[in-house]
């Protein structure tokens, strides 16, 4: 996986949250997008890391969290 903008890791985890939503999706999808919003979190933990404190890590790190709270539920 290449290593995109805070910008477009938040969208993708908010597509993930969308996605993750859906009663009929089965088990196995739920689980990649699950582990694909692990790396993407992993990605966001790494450039706040890095110093970078824009407005668009702390939406990222919010949600990793909010994934993995539908995924757990």
């Amino acid at each position: 996986m290449t290593t995109g903008t805070m910008e477009d890791i938040n969208a993708r985890l908010k597509e993930i949250l969308e996605l993750v939503d859906d009663p009929n999706l089965p088990m196995d999808e739920i689980l990649a997008l699950y582990e694909e919003a692990v790396r993407l979190g992993a990605q966001a933990g790494d450039a706040i890391e890095a110093n970078i404190s824009d407005a668009a890590a702390r939406d990222a790190a919010a949600a990793v969290l909010e994934t993995a709270e539908a995924a757990e539920a």
